[in-house]
């Protein structure tokens, strides 16, 4: 990334596409698009970090702690960032650059406010609170299904009460 961003570096203190070698300019050309889409991809990591889907958590575990949270946003925002220079003077250009300006800024906020949450804790609770709720609905299964159960032996213990009665009450006829 360091390498990328000494390229767009040297590219925006004036040099121009024209006055580099082609290999050059193909080069820069062909680092853009792989930054580019590095940079969709880490931005589908965070929504999907946002979203907090278990099985995505599951793969991409440091993204359940705040503080690692933070950081890859930044470094999201570093990307983006790094990308947000205009190549043209048309209007679709100024305001590609000003929604990419944006998104990096928002994204850089996220991520400062991810790390200082996670050096108070605030992560830290969160995690606990959830195994705690997680807890909490493991043992009210366990509590449904106990009570199932004694519904289950209850209707069974009606059952043979009532055999016992019908036989109890044949066995009485007989000895009449």
């Amino acid at each position: 990334m360091a390498f990328a961003t000494a390229l767009f570096h040297d590219f925006s203190e004036g040099s121009t596409r024209s006055e580099q070698a082609p290999w050059e300019t193909r080069a820069i050309a062909v680092a853009e698009h792989v930054l580019r889409a590095t940079g969709v991809l880490a931005s589908m990591l965070v929504i999907l970090a946002e979203t907090e889907w278990e099985r995505f958590m599951q793969y991409f575990a440091f993204l359940d702690f705040w503080i690692s949270r933070g950081m890859f946003q930044l470094a999201v925002a570093a990307l983006t960032q790094s990308l947000a220079h205009a190549e043209g003077s048309s209007d679709l250009a100024k305001s590609v650059s000003l929604y990419r300006n944006i998104a990096s800024t928002s994204l850089a906020t996220c991520g400062v406010f991810y790390i200082m949450a996670g050096v108070v804790c605030i992560g830290a609770m969160r995690r606990a609170r959830r195994r705690r709720d997680l807890e909490r609905l493991k043992v009210l299964r366990d509590l449904e299904d106990v009570e199932r159960q004694l519904g289950n032996v209850e209707k069974r213990r009606l059952e043979l009460k009532c055999l016992l009665d019908v036989e109890g009450k044949s066995n009485g006829s007989r000895s009449d």
